[in-house]
């Protein structure tokens, strides 16, 4: 029975090691299909969940001057950092409109497209690259992270520039659902590309 019991770990450990990965040629690459079926080649990095004292932005390009590809990539997942912080601050208004009763008002309803639109194309020149990674097929993939106090400063700024048209958004409540928005969420980085 004992020998059973040897001859049966052996062969267990002999499946795990049969059918462990290969690995990569690439140390920081993994590959994926896409939703068309053909390979698609991603960092392995891709997945991780951001600390959650920061947003992840993430984008890649495929050029030929790998210079271009670099600005382009960080470009882009810089960009990404902004339509999540966008996405917060449209959210948030939102809600605020909606308890205050006047979501329906046109002047609410612009305001809230007014600092969405700005949050969205704001300079996040702040936000710094923590990975680059090229991949096989020549794509350049780049992860940006903005730290949510550096993200708060940007944010607070823009309400401070928008108090004055809009006399019915209060800047101190503004900045209070804010620090509470930030604290809650959490960036979940969608890859940006051209």
């Amino acid at each position: 029975m004992k020998n059973l019991h040897v001859l049966f770990c052996i062969l267990i450990m002999m499946m795990f090691i049969g059918c462990g990965s290969s690995p990569s040629s690439t140390p920081d690459s993994g590959s994926r299909a896409s939703a068309s079926g053909t390979q698609v080649n991603n960092p392995q990095w891709l997945d991780e969940t951001p600390p959650r004292d920061a947003f992840h932005g993430v984008g890649y390009i495929r050029l030929q001057d790998e210079g271009a590809a670099l600005r382009a990539a960080t470009r882009l997942a810089r960009q990404d950092v902004a339509e999540q912080l966008s996405q917060l601050v449209q959210g948030m208004m939102t809600n605020y409109y909606r308890e205050a009763g006047t979501l329906n008002n046109p002047t609410a309803i612009r305001h809230i497209e007014e600092v969405s639109r700005i949050v969205w194309n704001v300079d996040l020149s702040n936000a710094f690259v923590i990975n680059r990674t090229p991949m096989p097929n020549n794509t350049w993939w780049v992860r940006v992270s903005l730290l949510k106090s550096d993200a708060r400063n940007t944010i607070v700024e823009i309400f401070d520039n928008e108090a004055d048209r809009y006399s019915t958004w209060l800047r101190d409540e503004a900045v209070r659902m804010l620090d509470n928005e930030l604290n809650r969420s959490q960036s979940r980085p969608t890859p940006r590309t051209e």
